[in-house]
């Protein structure tokens, strides 16, 4: 892909994130993607053409949503409270080819959180570990790569991004980045769990904004207008950067 192919330029701040090669697109910001139902998340729609779209049928471990509004930038996002809710789609796990986006806020780290885990042992998982590394593993269980600091506090919003090859995994966390040289392959026909690793045992505890998933991997003008279309809508915030 090049990023001639990208609109606007880069310098232009965007106002939706690129869609070439966009392979999954979940944004609370856009309401009409939200199925709530009693004050909890049970399904989140993909705005890409893909059509993953994320769901959860046990009313006990659905996000929550109204009950108590959480909110960036005034608008509410889905609240996972580290009591074991997530979210499921068919989006793979198991592609060594992929860009990955996230925005939200990490409310506690007294304990590992997850933000993506799979549905089985074997497939790719994303999680924050309490020294504050985002860290790649397989299956939950074996740690292949590490990346840069997320953030000290949990009272501001974060965004990152993870970028895989064949042979290596990169985090960047608006900019700040570490590449790791790694070829581990993951399991097919795993599925993406938003929220909980694949043993249910490390939840995510915080808000979910916005998650954008490439099919490919994008070069680093490509990553850069993502950051930046993520950052200024989730983080250049006013004073009170809740409610």
């Amino acid at each position: 892909m090049s990023p001639t192919a990208l609109s606007p330029p880069l310098g232009v701040r965007n106002s939706n994130p690129p869609t070439e090669n966009m392979q999954a697109w979940y944004d609370a910001s856009d309401v009409a993607t939200l199925t709530i139902t009693a004050n909890k998340v049970s399904a989140w729609a993909d705005k890409s053409p893909s059509g993953f779209d994320l769901a959860q049928g046990t009313a006990g471990v659905r996000p929550l949503y109204n009950a108590t509004p959480r909110k960036i930038n005034g608008v509410i996002i889905p609240e996972w409270t580290a009591a074991g809710e997530f979210m499921t789609s068919s989006l793979p796990t198991s592609s060594r080819t992929t860009t990955t986006f996230f925005a939200g806020l990490l409310d506690n780290l007294s304990a590992s959180r997850t933000i993506v885990g799979t549905s089985a042992s074997g497939g790719q998982e994303v999680r924050i570990f309490t020294n504050a590394l985002i860290q790649t593993l397989k299956g939950g269980v074996t740690v292949l790569s590490s990346g840069p600091n997320l953030y000290p506090s949990t009272t501001k919003p974060f965004v990152f991004c993870q970028r895989l090859t064949a042979t290596t995994i990169e985090h960047s966390v608006v900019g700040n980045f570490v590449v790791n040289a790694e070829a581990t392959t993951f399991t097919g026909g795993l599925t993406f769990r938003l929220g909980l690793d694949q043993s249910g045992t490390v939840p995510w505890d915080g808000l979910i904004a916005e998650v954008v998933r490439y099919s490919t991997e994008l070069n680093d003008d490509e990553v850069g207008q993502v950051l930046d279309y993520l950052v200024a809508k989730w983080m250049r915030l006013p004073t009170s950067i809740l409610g």
